[in-house]
C-alpha cells in the first residue's frame, strides 16, 4: 500500500473519531439539556403538588373554621332560646305574685271591713245598752241611738267635728261618735250623705287618718247593703294608704326591673353569696353553692366566693340571726354588700 492510500486511512480515521467525538458531545448535551427540562419539570410539579397540599389544607380550615361557627350559632341559639324560656317563666311567675298579693290586698281588706262591721256592730250595742241604762235611771236617753225603723228621726247634719291630729291620738269616744254620724249620714241621706261627711271631716288631714276613716265609711256602707259603694270606697282607701302605696310600689318596680342575664352560663352550680335562715339555706343547698355573709367580713366574704348571684331573704335575720334588723331596715352593711355587687354587675 503506497504512502498516499496509508494517509487516506488515517485521514478517514480522523473524520470519524472527530464524528463520534461531536456525536458523543451532542449526545451529552442532549443528555443533559433532557436532564435539565426534567429537573425543571419535577420541580414545576412539587412546587404545583404543594401549591394543592396548601389549598387543600386551606379548604379543609376553613371547613373547620365554618364548621365551628356553625356549631357557634347553634349553641348561642340554643343559649338565647334558653334565656327568652327563662325570662318568659320569670315574668309569668312575677305576674302570678303580683296577682297573688292583690288578691292577698282584696282578702285582707274584705277582712277589715268584716272585723270593723263587727267591732261597729258592738259598739251600737254597747251605746244602746248605755243609753237604755241611763234611761233606766234618769227617764231620758242620754243620747238618741241611730234607730232604722219607720219614722226615725235623726240628725241630718253633715259638719265636721272636731277630733284629735292623728287616728293614733283620737281616744275611743271621738271614734265612736265620728262612727255614729256616719250611720246616722248614710241613713239619713244615702251614700250621698256619707261622702259628703266623710268628705267634709278628712279634709286636709294627714294620708293615714284619711285611709283609716275612708275604710270605716267603706265598712258603714257595707253594713247598709251597699255592696258596689263600699267596694268603690274600700278601693280607694287602699289606693290612697300609705302602706299599699309602698307595697304596690315595690310590686311595680318588680314588673319594671329589668331581667338580669348571665354574660355566660356557668359550669356546674351557680354561686350565690346570700343572707337566709338555716331552713331556707338547707333547702337551697342541693340546687346551689351557698356562702352566707356575716356583717363582720361582708365584703372579704364576696371577693373570696366571687359569686354569681345575690340572694337575700329580707323577712329573716340570717344564718345565728347575727343580721337582727339590719336587712329590714336597709343598714350600711347592707347598702354596702348590693353597691359590692353592682360594681360587678351582679
Amino acid at each position: 500500500m503506497s504512502q498516499k492510500a496509508t494517509a487516506q486511512l488515517d485521514k478517514n480515521a480522523r473524520r470519524k473519531s472527530e464524528r463520534a467525538e461531536i456525536l458523543t458531545a451532542l449526545e451529552q448535551a442532549h443528555r443533559e439539556e433532557l436532564e435539565r427540562i426534567h429537573l425543571q419539570h419535577a420541580e414545576e410539579i412539587r412546587q404545583v403538588e404543594a401549591e394543592r397540599i396548601e389549598i387543600e389544607r386551606k379548604l379543609n380550615q376553613q371547613k373547620g373554621f365554618y364548621a365551628d361557627l356553625a356549631d357557634q350559632y347553634k349553641r348561642e341559639a340554643k343559649q338565647w332560646t334558653a334565656e327568652l324560656l327563662e325570662a318568659k317563666d320569670l315574668l309569668l311567675r312575677a305576674a302570678e305574685e303580683r296577682a297573688k298579693i292583690e288578691r292577698r290586698f282584696l282578702h285582707e281588706a274584705i277582712q277589715m271591713l268584716r272585723e270593723q262591721h263587727e267591732q261597729q256592730g258592738k259598739v251600737s250595742t254597747t251605746i244602746s245598752r248605755s243609753n237604755s241604762g241611763m234611761a233606766d235611771h234618769t227617764g231620758k236617753p242620754a243620747v238618741q241611738a241611730p234607730q232604722s225603723g219607720k219614722g226615725a228621726v235623726l240628725p241630718t247634719g253633715l259638719d265636721p267635728i272636731s277630733l284629735s291630729v292623728g287616728v293614733n291620738a283620737m281616744t275611743a269616744e271621738e271614734k265612736t261618735l265620728f262612727e255614729v254620724r256616719l250611720e246616722r249620714a248614710i241613713k239619713t241621706g244615702g251614700v250621698q250623705a256619707l261622702i259628703t261627711l266623710l268628705e267634709n271631716q278628712i279634709a286636709g288631714r294627714s294620708p293615714q287618718f284619711v285611709a283609716f276613716w275612708r275604710l270605716k265609711a267603706a265598712s258603714v256602707a257595707l253594713a247598709s247593703g251597699h255592696v258596689v259603694d263600699a267596694t268603690r270606697m274600700a278601693d280607694i282607701a287602699l289606693k290612697n294608704s300609705p302602706v299599699a302605696f309602698a307595697v304596690r310600689g315595690a310590686v311595680s318596680a318588680c314588673d319594671k326591673a329589668p331581667v338580669a342575664r348571665l354574660g355566660a352560663l356557668p359550669e356546674g352550680k351557680l354561686t350565690i353569696a346570700c343572707i337566709m335562715d338555716d331552713f331556707t339555706l338547707s333547702s337551697y343547698q342541693p340546687e346551689a353553692v351557698l356562702h352566707q355573709l356575716t356583717p363582720a367580713n361582708w365584703k372579704a366574704e364576696l371577693e373570696a366566693s366571687n359569686p354569681d348571684l345575690l340572694f337575700i331573704e329580707s323577712a329573716w335575720r340570717g344564718k345565728d340571726e347575727l343580721w337582727g334588723n339590719k336587712v329590714g331596715h336597709t343598714s350600711a352593711e347592707l347598702q354596702g354588700i348590693v353597691a359590692w355587687c353592682r360594681t360587678k354587675h351582679l
